[in-house]
């Protein structure tokens, strides 16, 4: 019997010397009756965390483990308890405890590695996860969540040790030159990347030197914030659009943190105040050169006397809201001009009166170095408008006349921010380039020829639209001499013109590349064939042309084709049928062809 014995014990210890590594079975303690008191304690503790008392949970949690510390749902729940309480340590130390206790069982591992993954600790995480998958049993009820896991932390862990951040990369001054080429709203977007981007962006210059907020309106805590980033020494350019009390909150802060490098400021969204606006040019507008004014209170001759006087840099000025029923009187300007470096002028008239166009000349006599003059309003006085530009404005570039306005268009293009006058680089217009005439009803003949027979070799842009009252005097002018350089022509809604003047003028024009033609009824099918083969059109406008057919549209299409197209509007032209828009639609590029019917009620 004892040798049998022996035998048995010799062979088990055999068995168990070949296997090493077997995964010991999950090992279950019998659990006792829970105690009453730890049962209530820890259904406190839940009935708190249900109501959002994080503390109050999770000091019932411990006095719970106090009685059995090894209560792996007790760990689970205070652990929980303690991530909602921002206290990452003391969660970790509880998922830890639950590891220990039971390293067969995943829930201790998916806590423990969602927190450092949401603490951006990936390699910890995966460390965790891959443990676990080596420890917990394929049988359990979480072990696919768990490998999901461990590939999803492995893929983002991948991806951003292989991601470059360009900061980092590319020398500051490269760094600089992408980021200029932001708006300011989306440069405050890029602070939000993370801390790398959030510190360049607070100690980069570039970035508060255009302060530019748009149409948004701005808080003025979100003001003083910008404020003190750029210090005032930064800030180059001012847009914003607000109302009074904000707009005077602006000129405190631009004279507070002492902006006298700023170099364009726009104002608009309400009535400006004078004095304050005075107050403000005359302290920190030295260096100023373009300047926009919406509804300023103040009379046209003190705005331009006090402003030009503070800012003698003063290349741009956009002024919305010019009111001649003000004063009856003639102004009286006190800057001679010599000492006027103005150059580009926008004037908006919401009130004209019968004192328009003098007060339109004394301006233009004053600026006599203008290059680019834009008039918004009446057209009242616009024969003597044109005569005053014609015989004071030698330099003159650019001549723009728009009955109706719209606030946006008041605003710096990109090409005005940037003109280079011809004080700046020692060069003089040889001619203008562009006239435009739009909805100015009282336009004469000789109010417009004699302006257009001096620039007939400069033209590029001419615009004569809305125009009732010429005749075909002009269009006649036009085709003697011909427009060498013109490149865009609008005879939109000019009743006096011939067919074969308007084909004469198209062949004349041999450096014509936008044709704009809307409503006029000398477009006709055989002046649509001149347009189709002239080398360079590429821009064409037949809106409402009631002498236009499908053949003449398809001539444009066949003969151009749709390299050459970049624009057909045809729009509620009765005579083209659907047929022939389809087929044009199937040789034009997308978004070249726009048509559409208008129905009339």
């Amino acid at each position: 019997m004892m040798k049998r014995k022996s035998t048995a014990n010799s062979t088990t210890t055999s068995n168990s010397s070949s296997i090493p590594n077997k995964r010991p079975a999950t090992e279950i303690t019998p659990r006792s009756t829970p105690n009453p008191e730890w049962t209530k304690t820890f259904t406190a503790g839940r009935e708190a965390f249900k109501n959002k008392q994080y503390k109050e949970a999770c000091d019932s949690f411990t006095r719970a483990l106090d009685f059995d510390c090894n209560r792996l749902e007790v760990l689970d729940c205070r652990g929980v308890t303690y991530t909602l309480l921002n206290d990452q340590d003391l969660a970790a130390t509880d998922f830890m405890a639950m590891i220990k206790i039971s390293p067969n069982r995943s829930r201790g591992y998916l806590r423990l590695g969602k927190q450092l993954v949401e603490r951006n600790m990936l390699d910890q995480a995966v460390k965790v996860y891959e443990r676990a998958s080596a420890k917990v049993d394929q049988s359990d009820t979480h072990y696919e969540t768990l490998m999901k896991a461990l590939l999803k932390t492995r893929i983002v862990r991948d991806d951003k040790k292989n991601a470059r951040d360009f900061m980092k990369i590319l020398p500051f001054e490269i760094v600089c030159q992408i980021l200029s080429y932001l708006p300011f709203t989306q440069k405050v977007r890029c602070m939000r990347v993370c801390k790398t981007w959030h510190g360049f962006g607070l100690n980069w210059s570039g970035m508060w030197s255009d302060l530019d907020f748009g149409r948004r309106l701005v808080p003025s805590a979100t003001l003083v914030k910008y404020f003190s980033y750029a210090t005032g020494r930064h800030i180059r350019k001012l847009s914003i659009k607000d109302k009074q009390s904000k707009i005077e909150k602006v000129f405190k802060l631009l004279i507070h943190y002492d902006a006298h490098y700023i170099e364009s400021l726009s104002l608009s969204g309400s009535e400006i105040p004078g004095i304050h606006l005075l107050r403000m040019l005359r302290l920190v507008g030295k260096n100023l050169t373009h300047l926009r004014l919406d509804s300023c209170q103040m009379h046209i001759e003190d705005l331009f006397n006090n402003t030009l006087s503070n800012c003698r840099h003063l290349t741009h000025l956009s002024y919305f809201g010019y009111d001649e029923n003000v004063s009856g009187e003639m102004p009286i300007f006190d800057i001679p001009s010599s000492l006027s470096p103005l150059k580009h002028l926008q004037l908006a008239c919401t009130k004209p009166g019968d004192n328009t166009g003098a007060h339109i000349h004394s301006i233009l006599r004053m600026f006599s170095d203008l290059e680019v003059f834009i008039l918004y309003g009446s057209e009242d006085n616009i024969n003597r408008t044109l005569h005053t530009v014609q015989t004071t404005c030698p330099h003159l570039s650019v001549f723009q006349f728009k009955r109706r306005w719209d606030r946006r268009l008041l605003a710096w293009r990109a090409i005005d921010m940037n003109m280079a006058t011809g004080k700046a680089t020692g060069k003089k217009t040889g001619g203008m380039k562009e006239i435009s005439l739009i909805g100015a009803h009282e336009l004469r003949d000789s109010g417009i020829i004699p302006l257009i027979q001096i620039h007939t070799d400069t033209l590029e842009t001419l615009e004569i639209a809305g125009c009732g009252n010429n005749t075909n005097q002009v269009f006649s002018m036009l085709i003697s001499p011909g427009l060498p350089q013109l490149r865009k022509l609008n005879l939109n809604s000019c009743l006096a013109l011939g067919e074969s003047d308007l084909r004469d003028l198209i062949q004349k024009c041999v450096l014509l590349e936008d044709l704009e033609l809307a409503m006029v009824s000398a477009v006709t099918d055989s002046v649509l064939e001149c347009v189709a083969v002239h080398p360079v059109i590429n821009k064409i406008d037949i809106s409402s042309c009631v002498n236009v057919t499908g053949s003449g549209v398809r001539q444009i299409v066949d003969i151009k084709g749709g390299d050459v197209l970049k624009k057909l509007r045809v729009v509620d032209c009765r005579g083209v049928s659907w047929d022939e828009i389809e087929y044009a639609s199937t040789v034009v590029k997308p978004n070249v062809l726009e048509y559409r019917q208008i129905i009339s009620k």
